[in-house]
């Protein structure tokens, strides 16, 4: 009777064409931060919580700022809420008490004026950058960091270097350099500039900045990506982000050569989006 039930799951299981992931926890919180403008912060959080509905789990994305800039963003999130995809307005106390439910991922997309403001002002411009213990990062616990930069250009990784040095980060950090134009010796000029782009701290890819103006996420939940490329870089980072973590995505053929020698327990499991 059990292997009859096993051969029913397996074969029910061999007609789906989907992928499995696997949390590193219940639920998943990652952090997109800087203190500089412009350097695609929402883009990478937007793309990242569209990911991850794609993976269908239960995605939300947050906007930590200050009560009159979160209603400001709303266009934003009603390009979100059209994949599907949970867009609460929380006040910054209500983010940092914020509880991912089993299977949630929450993507924190934290403004540049509360970034700013989770350090002390320093008294000379050279100074070292003193946390605020009771600013939001100075609170904040996610799972993981994704910090965006152009590591080609030196004013912009003066103002990083002090961010990645301030010991702020209360979890692990992914620098990802975002290129506005193709540049072979970014990694020289980072290095001038007190970075070691082959270090862990640093993601092993990079994620180009869109060449085109127009839109890249699908319009809606039953439309296709407008943007491949990105679709691509960004499945890519966000599989990076779960390995780094213990997690992981099982593609649609890994999960077929699984069905096919598994056990009723493993079946079960996969049944279940978990492996």
């Amino acid at each position: 009777m059990m292997g009859w039930i096993a051969e029913l799951v397996r074969s029910r299981l061999m007609t789906r064409d989907d992928v499995r992931v696997r949390l590193p926890s219940d639920g998943l919180v990652i952090a997109v931060s800087n203190l500089k403008g412009g350097v695609g912060k929402t883009t990478v959080s937007r793309n990242l919580a569209a990911i991850a509905k794609f993976l269908r789990l239960k995605s939300t994305y947050i906007y930590a700022d200050y009560p009159q800039s979160v209603r400001a963003g709303r266009t934003i999130k009603n390009r979100l809420e059209a994949l599907r995809i949970g867009c609460p307005e929380l006040s910054l106390d209500e983010i940092l008490a914020y509880t991912p439910a089993p299977g949630e991922v929450v993507i924190v997309d934290v403004s540049n004026g509360v970034a700013r403001d989770s350090f002390f002002p320093p008294e000379k411009p050279e100074d070292r950058l003193q946390v605020n213990p009771t600013g939001f990062l100075g609170q904040f616990r996610p799972d993981i960091y994704v910090v965006p930069g152009e590591f080609s250009s030196s004013m912009d990784n003066w103002s990083l270097k002090a961010f990645v040095d301030s010991d702020v980060f209360h979890a692990p950090v992914q620098l990802l350099h975002r290129p506005s134009l193709m540049s072979m010796d970014f990694a020289s000029t980072a290095r001038a500039d007190g970075f070691d782009v082959t270090s862990d701290m640093f993601c092993p890819f990079f994620i180009p900045q869109s060449v085109s103006a127009s839109a890249v996420l699908p319009q809606d939940a039953l439309s296709d990506w407008q943007n491949l490329d990105q679709k691509h870089h960004h499945y890519k980072l966000f599989e990076h982000l779960l390995k780094l973590l213990g997690g992981g995505i099982m593609d649609s053929f890994d999960v077929m050569q699984s069905v096919k020698t598994a056990p009723l327990n493993k079946l079960l499991d996969l049944a279940e989006g978990v492996y």
